[in-house]
């Protein structure tokens, strides 16, 4: 989708992704997870990044220098509201200078949630020279496209991870060194937050017992040393 109003435009894609939406939201907050999914990496892997501000959330910001394809720019979170909407500052420095308005709106629906990618900003002299020869939505729309493609893949792949065959041996492995731990010192354990547990025996005697489960990236339990 595309749109002006005299001098302000707005270039705006949408993907649905199967998963929650505070899944999706957690991908886009924190500028940090953006290396997984931005279209811009994947043009210039080597472009230089600066983190500064709050890890995420409202003044968190970004700043990028890489080559043409690129160009230098800055990103600041203004406004985030978990999980539905991420608004953000975009600065462009290079190739041309541009000051625009990039809002993310995630919204529930039954196959997921549905991700709205908006940028909005007035026009330059240099984009009505460069909307000669191709328009802003030609030039940006398809690497928004790009990236909720990618930010799709992503999530949904961590998504298929929880509570599938990995994510429940694990909880398995976790219950038995429990019942272990209690059985052999006849007293309740907390839930230990790894796979490894210690628990001490009753009695004059006392020796650590430690139990280790060793779980395949396939979910299977592959080892069991106590």
């Amino acid at each position: 989708m595309f749109g002006c109003m005299g001098d302000t435009c707005t270039v705006q894609r949408s993907a649905t992704i199967g998963a929650a939406p505070d899944r999706v939201f957690a991908h886009i907050v924190d500028f940090h997870n953006w290396g997984a999914w931005s279209p811009w990496d994947e043009m210039d892997p080597e472009m230089e990044k600066k983190f500064s501000g709050p890890d995420s959330g409202p003044g968190a910001k970004y700043s990028w220098s890489g080559n043409r394809k690129v160009g230098q720019g800055r990103m600041e979170i203004k406004d985030a509201t978990e999980p539905s909407s991420v608004h953000i500052a975009l600065e462009f420095i290079k190739p041309f200078k541009a000051r625009n308005r990039t809002e993310f709106s995630l919204e529930p629906t039954s196959d997921g949630t549905n991700v709205t990618w908006a940028m909005t900003g007035k026009k330059t002299f240099m984009t009505r020279i460069l909307g000669i020869f191709k328009s802003m939505d030609s030039m940006v729309g398809p690497d928004f496209e790009k990236g909720l493609a990618t930010l799709k893949a992503v999530v949904e792949s961590e998504a298929a991870l929880v509570g599938g065959p990995a994510d429940q041996n694990r909880s398995a492995a976790l219950r038995m060194l429990r019942n272990l731990a209690t059985a052999t010192s006849g007293e309740s354990m907390p839930s230990p937050q790894s796979g490894a547990s210690t628990s001490r025996l009753a009695g004059s005697t006392r020796r650590t017992v430690s139990t280790r489960v060793a779980i395949s990236s396939s979910g299977s339990m592959r080892e069991l040393a106590i």
